[in-house]
């Protein structure tokens, strides 16, 4: 949620924040997470978590650097210009962030599988999985939304997710999870 609110700023700087921003914005973190969640289960049956986390991890921190240059780069990009409105901006939105939001959606995957793995029940599992996820995001929205973004530049915000919030904080409750 806190890469949303980011997104739509950062594509705001040069197609506005419209209806079509925010509508590119939410569709396409959506969608990478998607794809994110069915790569996750497919590499969580695959690998173990101590081994894919970490690398993981960098991953997804280097892409949502790269995000700033992406969105400089897409959003004056000549190539784009003639395309309609609305088309435009999915397009760039979709260049920008696809790649972070994948790569975020592959974690939640092998939390699920890390947490029925340590108990027998696993609707209780998958529902405490879910239910923290969405306080997660609730919890990241409020303070992108009402300290990070009107306190600091848009870059610094999403600097300060990547590197604080980042998968590998995230990795590290993870292990706790799997190790309880």
């Amino acid at each position: 949620m806190a890469l949303e609110l980011i997104a739509s700023r950062l594509v705001g700087r040069y197609l506005g924040s419209s209806i079509y921003t925010w509508s590119s914005v939410i569709a396409v973190i959506l969608f990478g997470m998607s794809i994110g969640n069915f790569l996750g289960g497919k590499a969580a049956d695959r690998f173990t978590a101590t081994s894919f986390l970490p690398w993981l991890s960098l991953l997804t921190v280097v892409a949502c650097c790269l995000t700033l240059g992406l969105c400089n780069f897409f959003g004056d990009a000549a190539l784009l210009k003639n395309l309609e409105w609305p088309l435009r901006i999915l397009l760039t939105v979709a260049a920008v962030f696809t790649l972070p939001a994948v790569f975020i959606g592959m974690f939640m995957p092998f939390a699920a599988k890390m947490h029925v793995e340590s108990i027998s029940r696993i609707g209780l599992a998958i529902g405490s999985i879910y239910a923290w996820g969405a306080i997660g995001s609730i919890l990241g929205t409020l303070a992108t939304g009402f300290f990070l973004i009107p306190s600091l530049k848009v870059s610094q915000s999403l600097l300060l997710i990547t590197f604080f919030f980042s998968p590998v904080y995230f990795y590290s409750l993870i292990k706790k999870v799997g190790a309880a």
